[in-house]
Formats: structure tokens, sequence, C-alpha cells
């Protein structure tokens, strides 16, 4: 369910919309189409400003909320892909957040945030907006889609080894963690958690991320690798990394 409120929190009354039915939204699916007959995941915010005290002619601030206990089964609010931080900002000609203009065809007359009707996932999720700024005869903003993160299972395969069977007291135990994207879109800002066998700690410093170059292949002449922080003892928190 999605609903629009200020930039409180409070939801805006129906008199706010175009359609009443607008606020507290569902979006459909092809099987059980939502009740504003839009396109399966669609969704629709037509706000009037000077309708009501909550939805004034001036500029104004507006968050849609989203209901987790309403989307669909296993899928939460997406942490691969985040909302972007600054509010997208409308005004008579333009659409821009942090003063920078975000719309990818200028050339027609409405904003779009992103230029697909239906985004490309294995391209990389489109940037989105869950906070807005509008007034009076402001254009209108479409294809701000909100990504949902699917069950977690699956997405990443992980295997750890050791080039070492047995070890001393005091010695070091090199040992690899491979993480590899089982889907078709870049995850973004994965933490790993790491837990050691009773008596061992990772040693500072000595925490690398390698990556396959452009062969595409580990443990070729081209991988990258670069130093990678972590908190914690045991378990440690590995340092946040994009797969792509």
């Amino acid at each position: 369910m999605l609903t629009l409120a200020d930039a409180e929190g409070t939801a805006l009354p129906e008199a706010c919309f175009s359609a009443p039915a607008q606020q507290n939204q569902i979006t459909g699916s092809v099987a059980a189409p939502g009740l504003l007959g839009l396109p399966a995941g669609a969704y629709e915010f037509s706000v009037q400003p000077g309708a009501a005290i909550e939805c004034p002619v001036e500029s104004t601030q507006y968050r849609i909320l989203l209901n987790p206990e309403n989307l669909p089964e296993d899928y939460v609010l997406s942490s691969l892909r985040p909302p972007e931080g600054d509010a997208l900002v409308t005004t008579l000609d333009r659409c821009s957040a942090a003063g920078v203009s975000v719309d990818t065809d200028p050339e027609t007359t409405r904003c779009e945030v992103s230029n697909a009707v239906v985004p490309e996932v294995a391209e990389g999720l489109p940037p989105y907006y869950l906070s807005f700024e509008i007034e009076a005869g402001a254009i209108e903003f479409v294809n701000n889609h909100i990504p949902l993160d699917p069950p977690i299972d699956g997405l990443v395969l992980l295997t750890k080894a050791s080039v070492k069977d047995t070890v001393m007291v005091g010695d070091l135990a090199p040992y690899t963690v491979r993480v590899e994207n089982l889907t078709q879109y870049p995850l973004l800002g994965l933490e790993l958690i790491d837990t050691q066998a009773p008596g061992f700690a990772l040693a500072d410093g000595s925490l690398r991320l390698t990556r396959a170059g452009e062969d595409g292949l580990l443990g070729t002449g081209d991988d990258q690798t670069a130093a990678l922080g972590f908190n914690g003892g045991r378990p440690v928190v590995i340092e946040a990394f994009n797969l792509s």
C-alpha cells in the first residue's frame, strides 16, 4: 500500500487527489488489477494543490510511505537500491534534486525520472525518490520506479576456504571468502558477516577485496585488489561493497 503524506508523515486527505482512491492505493497485478485501472505494478498520485489546507498552492514537500504489511509475500523495502536522499523538486518547467536536473528526457513536457516505463533490472535499478516538493502548475513526473527486494535466499553464493589444513598457535591462517552475484542486476551495499573459529581473530590490515578484471575471471593477471575495512571481533562485519 502506498500513502502520500506531508513532510512529517501525516497522510493527506482524499480531497487532495484527483481520484480519492489514489490515497492508500494498492498496486495491482496481471491476475488482480488495482482499483485505479493502472498497469500491473504501476501507481499514481495526482495532487490538486489548493484543494485542501494540507495540499496548499505554494511549494510543499510530500513523502511516499510504503506499508511493509501489504508487500508481496517475502518481499521487503529495498536495501539493495535505497531511495535518493534529496527531495525531487518540480517547478513550472523543470525537475531537479540538489539543484541538478534529473529529467532523463528534457525534450518532453514532463519530468521522466527514468527513461524506461518498465526498468531493465539487468542494467541496474534506476534512481528513485520518496520525497518530493511540488507547487501549483508544476510539471508532472513519471517513471519513478520504487523497487522491492526479493527474498534474500539465492541472491548470492558464498564459499569459504583456507589454504592451510592445520596451524600452530601464533601462525597466520589465510583464508578466502568468495561472493558471487547470482542475479542479473547489481547488488549494492552488501555487508558480509564472518565468524572465525574459536581462538582466531582477523589480523588488522589483512582484509582485501579482489574483483575479476575485464576478462571476468578471478585468479588472472587483470584482477583488481583493494583494502577493505571491518568492525567487530567475532563475528566481524565487513565493510559494505557492491557486486556487479
